[in-house]
């Protein structure tokens, strides 16, 4: 094996890393506690639910809530658990006739919002205190800054929700870097904050994208603000079934494909990710390959195996809270070994998806 490869992915991670520690000791303040306007769009959200609103009023100042839960026509027990939920914190149900779609939903609800601030959060999210008030240190650290997303931590339950909390683990590293750049991160993942005023700019989500959300970032790019990426996370629910996985990974990378197609200067300016991913994508597959082939044991093959363990160690390192959790390290070989390469061969149809897309989504259809 070509061993340049993943040397210079270990290099492009460590400096990632620096610039995460440069973002990270950055000093800021937040005197304001405004009004925030939360917006929930759920579809079938019967298990999640209680727990995203009950973390919602847990995180942040009751009295300065706005809570919108659109129910984009449910078909389990989700009405019923709005109504009884209602009563405990008389937030506002709007109710869908057909399904709509998370874009359509939001759109017909965000400009009722009386919030300084737009905090769109996905029903299988959990807010903290300490996320929230980082993402308002931020937002008003800097008047440039539009938009916040959260960084994600997977709840984990099974062997699949380790492999995509260790993918999330991967996606934040660059993202976060991005903080130390004038555009700033892409917006990912389902619990972002914005300012109503830069949401009124790029006039709400687009329903033809398949990834609004970081549509929505680089479309704020081109109106002149910054997004940011927090460092505290937030809790999250992995898909439970290789099918629903599937189906994730192939709506993500399509997305990404999409947005791609229709900002490709955008891209071109802000290379990190795009390289970062390049390198390590080709690093990863090819030591996937050699440390597979157990027969030709040889150096190459031990070098290999040191190298894609420390290009992967900072992921893992993120879910290790004491030293008695140290054997979650071997959660790194089969991320490396098996995840990550069959990640790679899916995107791979999603990214047919997304030039697919970019040709034959008109404005008015729904992306997903």
């Amino acid at each position: 094996m070509n061993l340049i490869t993943p040397i210079l992915a270990l290099f492009i991670l460590n400096f990632i890393i620096f610039l995460i520690i440069l973002d990270f000791n950055k000093s800021r303040k937040n005197l304001k506690e405004p009004l925030i306007t939360f917006l929930v769009p759920c579809y079938n959200g019967e298990k999640t639910l209680k727990c995203c609103i009950e973390s919602i009023y847990n995180s942040y100042n009751p009295n300065k809530i706005e809570l919108f839960v659109i129910d984009d026509h449910s078909i389990d027990n989700t009405t019923n658990i709005l109504k009884i939920l209602q009563k405990q914190f008389k937030f506002k149900i709007i109710t869908n006739n057909r399904n709509l779609g998370k874009t359509k939903s939001i759109n017909s609800t965000w400009r009722k919002a009386k919030g300084e601030l737009i905090w769109i959060v996905d029903a299988d999210i959990i807010l903290n205190k300490v996320s929230v008030n980082e993402c308002l240190k931020r937002l008003y650290s800097n008047d440039k800054i539009g938009a916040i997303s959260c960084k994600y931590k997977v709840i984990k339950k099974s062997l699949l929700s380790w492999m995509v909390g260790l993918e999330y683990n991967m996606m934040s590293f660059v993202n976060s870097a991005y903080n130390m750049f004038p555009k700033g991160a892409f917006l990912i993942g389902g619990c972002s904050v914005y300012r109503k005023k830069a949401f009124l700019d790029i006039n709400g989500l687009k329903n033809n994208m398949i990834s609004e959300d970081m549509d929505s970032g680089l479309r704020l790019w081109k109106k002149g603000w910054k997004v940011e990426q927090s460092f505290n996370p937030i809790l999250t629910y992995s898909p439970e079934t290789i099918k629903k996985w599937l189906s994730q990974k192939i709506r993500w990378s399509a997305g990404g494909m999409q947005c791609f197609l229709s900002n490709p200067y955008l891209f071109i300016k802000n290379p990190l990710t795009i390289l970062f991913v390049l390198i390590y994508s080709i690093g990863a597959l090819l030591g996937a390959i050699e440390v597979t082939s157990l027969p030709f044991l040889n150096i190459s093959y031990f070098v290999s195996i040191l190298l894609l363990f420390l290009i992967n160690l900072p992921y893992i390192i993120l879910e290790i809270d004491s030293f008695k959790e140290i054997k979650k390290l071997y959660y790194l070989f089969p991320f490396v070994i098996i995840y990550y390469p069959i990640f790679l061969i899916i995107s791979v149809f999603g990214f047919f998806k997304g030039f697919f897309s970019y040709f034959t989504l008109n404005k008015s259809r729904r992306g997903w």
